[in-house]
């Protein structure tokens, strides 16, 4: 059961590996993961002027769009002992992470933008 859409830049390679990675731990598949840019997160996304909707992480969920670290930190609320990282700060590494992505984008493997199914 999905309960939220991860809106993430399908153009980083370091933003589509951390997804494919997010996906394998979202073991109970609560997640659903959707690359910039495509109808379904657009649609999602329109509350947002579109020149800004890709200048960070978003997630969705039935009530609200979080953005940059508190969209990271949404994604803990829901995977397997999420929130014990999540209270452990975890997503606070979201801002230098996000500022040095296409540097880290170097060391990790080169993976196609993911998308699972929004249902």
């Amino acid at each position: 059961m999905t309960e939220i859409l991860v809106v993430y830049d399908g153009r980083c390679r370091f933003c589509r590996a951390a997804v494919a990675l997010l996906a394998l731990w979202d073991t109970q598949r609560k997640c659903a993961f959707l690359p910039f840019g495509t109808t379904t997160a657009d649609i999602a996304l329109s509350a947002i002027a579109p020149h800004e909707r890709a200048s960070m992480l978003r997630v969705v969920d039935d009530v609200n769009i979080y953005s940059g670290g508190a969209a990271a930190r949404r994604i803990l609320d829901v995977i397997p002992g999420g929130p014990v990282l999540s209270r452990l700060g975890l997503h606070r590494l979201y801002p230098p992470v996000a500022r040095h992505r296409r540097l880290l984008g170097r060391f990790v493997p080169s993976v196609p933008p993911r998308a699972r199914a929004v249902k």
